[in-house]
């Protein structure tokens, strides 16, 4: 399992921000930490695939 971890001390992300921004995206798992960081937790099946089909599909970019 991979994670982004975004250190937020100097946004102020309050609980109701946290919750919509889960609702806009719910094909993401997003957690904070007790210090208020946002943690982002990768779908490494999901990045794979996506890794697989975007080299299967003779895609020149990279990620």
């Amino acid at each position: 399992m991979k994670t982004l971890t975004l250190k937020l001390d100097r946004v102020n992300l309050t609980d109701e921000q946290f919750y919509n921004l889960c609702l806009a995206n719910p094909d993401r798992q997003l957690e904070r930490n007790s210090t208020g960081d946002l943690i982002v937790i990768a779908n490494l099946f999901n990045f794979e695939t996506f890794c697989w089909s975007q080299h299967s599909a003779g895609s020149t970019n990279s990620y």
